[in-house]
């Protein structure tokens, strides 16, 4: 059926939705070109899938005029586009219940994918995905093969009614937000525990009856320079950190000494803080060798998860407290930023500016700005969010990684 029959059927469907219907945004998908430039192919391709999801009278879909006003008043591509923060800032702006986003993606010679989510802006929580097939030119533009459209109408209803489930169940749980894991040691023989902490909180909250672990959207082309989504729902809503989660969980790990020791028996330290706004973080600490990591990361997560189930969810949030936690977050940003101005971590025969791009350097950078961005989301008002003024004076002649 035509895109343009499709519109005209709508106007004569009787507005007779459920109840309990959410109001949902479909964003135009990403374009697969790395820079991110919107091309004719994806934005049709975009409007022709929004146009057949129009028909379905289970959500009160965000019209397309509201929604081109709203991104031309607030100067949406200016603040991101469709990147995650972008999506959080354009759901507040629309009182969307759920947003709809996607990314193509190149796999191979005129392969790619589609990988689709549904958001809710209030919590930035991915609560559902899919992944599909796409097709591509080789000079990775999208080209999209007979009933892709369709199919992919079919999966974004599938990811809604999965998502309108787990929204509803959501409000029965303990909502956690995993803000971030990162390595504090000039070593990055540990990056690997990033990931692998992350994936062990998310299987202790499966373990935890009554708990549900927040998922952000993140971008196609991740760094770590990239905006949290949480960045922009503090942009929409200076309290934004009070809905956002019942408790909220941060953390690092380093090396601690063992220099010359095989790997597996050097001394590593893991401190998660826990956190419900009420009161002062409650640190969980383990301390073993590298060798015991994976039995570390197994009780590490279960603690945490077992102290978020202890914090009281209905306690009044501290604005005090809030503000302590931000600065405390700032003060940290600023002592790393400290000690590699001093060449703290600089090995005796490399040049600063060398050190500052190397694996050590970038990852002490990347654990900096996952503290300046969550003290930002805690709270905009007692610290500056801008990272560059988050240097001490004179320290202006450092070039961070990009």
């Amino acid at each position: 059926m035509p895109v343009r029959l499709l519109l005209l059927v709508t106007l004569f469907i009787p507005c007779l939705y459920a109840a309990d219907a959410p109001r949902v945004a479909v964003m135009d998908f990403s374009p697969p070109d790395a820079a991110g430039v919107a091309d004719a192919a994806t934005v049709d391709f975009s409007r022709e899938v929004q146009a057949r999801l129009l028909v379905d009278s289970d959500y009160v879909w965000v019209e397309r005029q509201e929604f081109d006003r709203i991104v031309s008043e607030t100067n949406l591509l200016a603040l991101g586009g469709s990147d995650p923060a972008a999506a959080m800032r354009l759901g507040h702006w629309l009182h969307a219940d759920l947003i709809v986003r996607g990314e193509f993606r190149p796999a191979a010679l005129k392969e790619g994918e589609l990988r689709l989510e549904v958001i809710d802006p209030v919590r930035a929580d991915v609560l559902a995905s899919r992944v599909l097939p796409a097709k591509m030119t080789v000079g990775r533009r999208l080209h999209p093969a007979a009933g892709e459209t369709e199919a992919t109408a079919a999966a974004v209803l599938s990811a809604l009614a999965e998502a309108k489930a787990a929204r509803a169940k959501a409000a029965d749980q303990i909502v956690v937000a995993p803000l971030y894991f990162k390595n504090a040691g000039s070593s990055e023989r540990l990056n690997f525990l990033e990931e692998r902490l992350g994936a062990g909180v998310a299987a202790a909250a499966t373990r935890e009856a009554g708990c549900r672990l927040l998922r952000f959207p993140r971008p196609a082309e991740a760094s770590e320079e990239t905006e949290l989504a949480l960045g922009g729902l503090t942009d929409a809503d200076p309290k934004a950190w009070q809905k956002v989660a019942d408790v909220y969980l941060w953390g690092s790990f380093e090396e601690t000494g063992g220099e010359g020791r095989p790997f597996e028996e050097v001394p590593v330290k893991i401190t998660v803080q826990v956190w419900n706004g009420a009161g002062a973080p409650r640190d969980v600490n383990w301390t073993g060798s590298a060798g015991e990591l994976a039995a570390g990361v197994r009780t590490v997560a279960s603690e945490a998860l077992r102290a978020a189930r202890e914090l009281d969810r209905a306690a009044p949030r501290d604005e005090g407290e809030r503000g302590r936690v931000a600065a405390a977050l700032a003060d940290r940003a600023r002592e790393i930023l400290r000690k590699m101005d001093q060449n703290f971590w600089v090995p005796p025969n490399m040049a600063k500016s060398d050190f500052v791009r190397s694996a050590a350097g970038r990852q002490l950078h990347a654990y900096r700005l996952r503290l300046l961005d969550t003290a930002c989301f805690s709270t905009r008002s007692t610290v500056r969010c801008s990272r560059n003024e988050f240097r001490p004076p004179g320290t202006r002649q450092i070039h961070w990684p990009r």
